[in-house]
C-alpha cells in the first residue's frame, strides 16, 4: 500500500536527475519486490499485485511517449524481475493442493488468475519479446 501511495514519486523520482531520489525510487520498488517473493504468505505477495498493476497502468499514462520510454527503461528490469517471481514463485501450485478443499483450491485458482492478469500488463507495457528473452 506504501508504494502505490507514493506511485507518483515513484516514477517521477526515477526519471529525477538527483541521484537521491532515483535511488529511493528505486529502493521502494526493490521492497514491493522483495514483498512479492514472499512465497510462504500468498497473502502477502498477492498484495503487491495491486501496486504492480498500478504502476503499469500509470507507466501507460506518461506523455509524451519518449519520456514514457524513458521511465520504462528505467524500471525494466525490475518488471522482469517481477515476471520471473510470478513465474517460478507465485503461479505455482501448493505440494498439497491435492489435499485442499475445493474452497482452498478455487481461492489458489483466483490468486494464480491476478498473478497472471499483472504478468500480462507487463508483457502489454514492455512486450511479450521481451519478457520472453
Amino acid at each position: 500500500e506504501m508504494g502505490e501511495s507514493y506511485m507518483s514519486w515513484i516514477l517521477h523520482g526515477a526519471a529525477s536527475s538527483s541521484k537521491e531520489q532515483q535511488d529511493g525510487a528505486f529502493r521502494l520498488v526493490d521492497w514491493v519486490l522483495v514483498c512479492s517473493s514472499s512465497i510462504t504468505v500468498y497473502e502477502v505477495a498477492g498484495i503487491t499485485l495491486n501496486f504492480w498493476s498500478r504502476m503499469v497502468m500509470e507507466l501507460e499514462r506518461i506523455e509524451p511517449l519518449q519520456w514514457r520510454q524513458e521511465v520504462v527503461d528505467l524500471y525494466a528490469n525490475r518488471l522482469l524481475q517481477f515476471v520471473c517471481i510470478c513465474a517460478q514463485n507465485l503461479m505455482k501450485f501448493p505440494p498439497d493442493i491435492s489435499d485442499a478443499a475445493d474452497d482452498q483450491v478455487d481461492e489458489i485458482n483466483r490468486h494464480r488468475y491476478h498473478v497472471g492478469e499483472a504478468v500480462e500488463d507487463i508483457c502489454r507495457l514492455l512486450g511479450g519479446h521481451v519478457v520472453l528473452q
